[in-house]
């Protein structure tokens, strides 16, 4: 099973703005939302009394697809303690290594992965493809610093798997950025060990070190070993699921 937390560019077609006195809207997720509802969300947002409703029936517009699924919005906001990492794994940024690597690490989450998403990705393009074309498009309205990518590797010298942390370009608040995981994966040979969690600790303590005040991630609601591992780590959901356009 896929272990993974995934950001789509097909986000939120499904919800509404609503006011409200409780959540902080996720402002990050602006970028994902149809023009009209951005356009409502950038000025409600003003007021600081903004949050998402997160609706059981999809929006009946030209926006919505027939087909949909449901993803459990999950956040972590500072200032929290530093964040520490069980020393198990070492870890190494993307760059350093081969060219093709975190593509085939990629590949081989995204075939088996529980996303209805990546399921459809994979069905369209193949694995192969879909990783391909998935990790381009994390330039597309985020931003990182390559050494922020890594892989964790066990004793033995082997590969288990990936974190993959950006930041929402043009969403900050106070100096501090909004922020996600924008994919990780733990290697089908490797699960059931926990890994999940040292990779979701080690990806937050990048972003804890930036400088965030919040990390805004999501997951399907079939993935349950990924909604187990935010909840371990100490990601608390957001609201309630929300429905996805595929």
């Amino acid at each position: 099973m896929a272990i993974l937390a995934v950001l789509s560019r097909s986000a939120l077609l499904s919800t509404r703005v609503v006011v409200a006195g409780q959540e902080a809207y996720p402002t990050g997720f602006l970028r994902y939302l149809s023009k009209w509802e951005a356009a409502i969300a950038s000025t409600l947002a003003e007021t600081e009394r903004v949050s998402i409703s997160f609706l059981r029936k999809p929006l009946q517009d030209e926006h919505m697809s027939k087909a949909s699924y449901w993803k459990q919005p999950f956040a972590w906001e500072e200032p929290r303690p530093p964040i520490q990492v069980p020393e198990r794994l070492n870890y190494k940024a993307v760059p350093t290594l081969a060219d093709g690597i975190l593509i085939s690490l990629v590949t081989q989450v995204i075939e088996q992965s529980l996303d209805a998403s990546d399921q459809k990705k994979v069905s369209e393009y193949g694995a192969a493809q879909a990783a391909q074309k998935f990790i381009a498009e994390a330039k597309d309205g985020f931003a990182y610093q390559d050494d922020w990518w890594k892989v964790g590797i066990n004793r033995a010298g082997a590969i288990v798997g990936f974190v993959l942390p950006v930041i929402y370009e043009g969403y900050g608040k106070d100096g501090l950025e909004e922020a996600t995981i924008y994919y990780m994966g733990v290697l089908p040979q490797y699960r059931r060990q926990g890994f999940a969690i040292d990779l979701l600790l080690t990806g937050t303590k990048t972003l804890q070190a930036i400088g965030v005040w919040r990390v805004f991630c999501d997951t399907d609601v079939n993935n349950v070993p990924m909604i187990s591992t935010f909840e371990k780590v100490g990601y608390r959901r957001y609201s309630d699921p929300y429905e996805r356009s595929l």
